[in-house]
């Protein structure tokens, strides 16, 4: 439970930023802050939970989520359908999945799409739902947003004094002998969970943009590296599936830089037209570094 000192921490910081602090409900000494560990994954590895955004603010002087604090304001000014509770819940349960796709819907907006957010994959027969769907070329486009964390042991690494191993770029930190690296594990979770139970009835063209800001390191071989470019010869994705968008956001000097990769599916049998225009999504527009990206 928040003490009284963590609970003024945080209501000053939220306090300071009007928009979210009304879709966010003030800290109270009921609010419980969780160590950023606790959940156990399927295969019985520890895994970070995701941060609520109360932890966000109690750390708010860590110059990324300073960052990131002052961007959600901002983006909430610029789209009001997310200045509402619902999102705020959301924030709650879930800071950096949430983020994401915050960014993701603004990209999203800066390229003059007209984004559905929450469609449902098969309606009147399925109640799930991607996160977004738009039209490119007459064709519905359905968008999945993946947010990957590292587990536990790996994150772990990360103390005063390396651990064995932690800096060896033939080695990385993660267990090489799978067939798939984490996050491409947790790729196939979400399409097989989302997509995969409707098929065959279900093709329409679909994307997983993948936040790696949480994951990726400069350092080669730091947690070994997902191979996007033999994925989709290793997992057999149907050709309805059009790629894998990989962006990630680096914070140095006060600044942030947005790095993006599109991986395409070979087997896509859509237009080329629609990988093209989604291999860009994440590059900022001019606007967005003017007006989102500011020190």
């Amino acid at each position: 439970m928040c003490n009284i000192n963590t609970q003024e921490i945080i209501n000053k910081r939220l306090r300071s930023l009007p928009l979210l602090s009304s879709i966010i409900p003030p800290c109270n000494s009921q609010t419980i802050l969780h160590s950023q560990y606790g959940h156990i994954s399927p295969r019985g590895n520890l895994i970070i939970e995701e941060s609520k955004i109360y932890e966000v603010l109690l750390d708010s002087q860590d110059r990324q989520f300073n960052r990131q604090l002052r961007q959600i304001e901002h983006l909430l000014s610029k789209h009001s359908i997310f200045c509402n509770t619902r999102f705020g819940y959301k924030l709650i349960a879930s800071f950096f999945s949430s983020y994401s796709e915050l960014e993701v819907f603004d990209a999203l907006i800066a390229h003059g799409y007209s984004p559905e957010i929450d469609p449902l994959i098969m309606p009147r027969t399925g109640d799930k739902k991607a996160d977004f769907k738009i039209i490119i070329a007459g064709t519905d486009i359905f968008i999945e947003v993946v947010t990957p964390r590292l587990p536990q042991k790996d994150d772990a690494l990360f103390q005063e004094i390396p651990t064995a191993g932690t800096y060896d770029p033939t080695i990385g930190i993660v267990n090489h002998a799978g067939l798939f690296h984490p996050i491409e594990q947790k790729i196939i979770g979400e399409y097989e969970h989302h997509f995969k139970v409707y098929e065959p009835s279900f093709n329409i063209p679909t994307t997983f943009i993948v936040d790696t800001t949480y994951v990726h390191s400069e350092t080669r071989g730091l947690f070994g590296i997902p191979d996007f470019n033999s994925f989709f010869s290793r997992y057999h994705f149907p050709d309805y599936v059009i790629g894998i968008l990989d962006y990630w956001t680096t914070y140095n000097d006060n600044r942030a830089k947005k790095i993006s990769i599109f991986y395409f599916n070979p087997k896509f049998i859509g237009s080329p037209k629609i990988q093209t225009q989604l291999s860009e999504l994440m590059i900022p527009t001019i606007t967005q570094r003017f007006l989102n990206y500011f020190p």
